[in-house]
């Protein structure tokens, strides 16, 4: 079993630029989305250093996209 803090090379981590860029909406929206609990969690990779799941963005977005 994989530890969930462990990268896989096939599962890009994306920093805050890379995330609203590819879903085309600001910093502004990105914190309200992650402040309401509506976002995947971020890994803190150190203070200050967090990235996220290509895999997790893609669920999520598959996800919203069917409801």
């Amino acid at each position: 079993m994989q530890n969930e803090n462990t990268h896989r090379p096939d599962d890009p981590l994306l920093d805050q630029r890379q995330i609203i860029n590819y879903l085309g909406i600001s910093r502004t929206q990105l914190w309200r989305v992650r402040r309401a609990g509506d976002f995947p969690a971020p890994l803190h990779l150190s203070p200050g250093i967090c990235r996220w799941r290509q895999s997790q963005l893609l669920e999520w977005l598959r996800c919203k996209q069917q409801s």
